[in-house]
């Protein structure tokens, strides 16, 4: 995060080994450019998608949660973003210097600041997650609790300052004298710190799942045994209990992806020996689950509620389905046989059938 305090000192030139620049001329890396520019232009278009329903009031959340959706979305964007520049700087390095390994590769002067700027995004969307379920809590636990866009902004000022702390703790060591093939991945680190900040990140992403679950747990509780006085009260009910339906699918499907990123990234670095060192830089590239978490996030929240809308409706079909001739004329002479008893009933009440 400080990378502006840190000065290029006059470095000598290092030039790319046989291993850096068959990494950096790989088929495999330009095919990975590729397939997260087609992440990237899905996530932008079915972000904006999602803010155009958000702003005509369509959505399903409540107005906390749309806030803290709206910011999650903005900075998958803006991650998408960040990781799409260094990855086409990188190309486009690779491209024009292709056969000149002193001058193919990066020194991390250059890149420290961009690299910063990927780790605080990253933080941001994973402190995001977990103030989402947070939120999810908060809202199982006090469903009278008044809902407030507040709750929402003061959320993500606390996910921005603990992802800004995290973010300074993790690059405080500056950058190196190493050079590197992109801003993404640094050089001699220690593996050890390294592993355990994959395994933070596990960790978080299960916790996090674990939540989301007692968080739908306790919304289906309140709605099927808490009497709902008011038809308003049990259609808040319903729709709290769908709207954590789909987050928690959502949540489910990102910390998958997250998860998948930091235990093979993980299973990478303990087995680093056994892995072809031309390999071991592709692999934890194409490993990178963070693109994907990124479009997940928009697109489920514009199917998810859609099935579910679409599940109501079939539903309500059913229920207003018209009737076939026979069972209208079945229905016709039970009312005529009610009408009857209730008539001698009324007329007779020592002749009524006694039940």
């Amino acid at each position: 995060m400080n990378a502006t305090r840190y000065k290029p000192p006059e470095l000598m030139m290092v030039c790319a080994n046989e291993v850096q620049l068959a990494q950096r001329n790989s088929i495999w890396f330009q095919l990975n450019v590729g397939a997260n520019t087609i992440l990237a232009i899905g996530t932008v278009v079915t972000s904006a998608i999602f803010f155009h329903r958000l702003f005509k009031k369509k959505s399903h959340f409540s107005s906390s949660m749309n806030v803290l959706l709206g910011v999650n979305v903005l900075t998958s964007n803006l991650h998408s973003f960040i990781y799409g520049y260094i990855q086409y700087w990188s190309l486009i390095r690779a491209l024009l210097y292709h056969d000149q390994p002193c001058k193919i590769m990066f020194n991390e002067y250059e890149c420290f600041p961009y690299y910063s700027l990927n780790i605080l995004s990253r933080l941001m969307m994973i402190t995001l997650y977990c103030a989402q379920t947070f939120n999810m809590l908060v809202i199982g636990i006090y469903p009278s609790l008044p809902e407030s866009k507040i709750r929402g902004f003061a959320l993500v000022a606390i996910a921005l300052i603990s992802s800004v702390g995290l973010c300074e703790i993790i690059t405080n060591d500056g950058p190196n004298d190493n050079i590197q093939g992109n801003c993404l991945q640094r050089q001699g680190r220690n593996l050890d710190e390294l592993k355990e900040q994959l395994f933070t990140y596990l960790r978080i992403s299960f916790g996090v799942f674990v939540a989301s679950n007692v968080a739908l747990g306790l919304t289906y509780w309140r709605m099927k045994t808490k009497s709902n006085s008011t038809v308003s009260k049990k259609y808040q009910s319903i729709a709290n209990y769908n709207a954590s339906i789909v987050l928690l699918v959502i949540t489910a499907l990102v910390m998958i992806a997250l998860g998948v990123y930091s235990y093979a990234t993980a299973y990478i670095v303990d087995h680093v020996k056994e892995i072809d060192p031309v390999n071991v830089g592709l692999w934890t590239m194409w490993l990178y689950t963070y693109t994907i978490a990124e479009f997940v996030l928009p697109a489920a929240l514009l199917l998810i509620p859609a099935i579910i809308k679409r599940q109501r409706k079939v539903k309500v079909a059913a229920l207003t389905a018209p009737m076939t001739p026979a069972e209208e004329q079945a229905k016709y002479f039970k009312s005529l046989a009610n009408d009857w008893d209730a008539e001698l009933a009324r007329k007779y009440p020592e002749l009524a059938p006694v039940a």
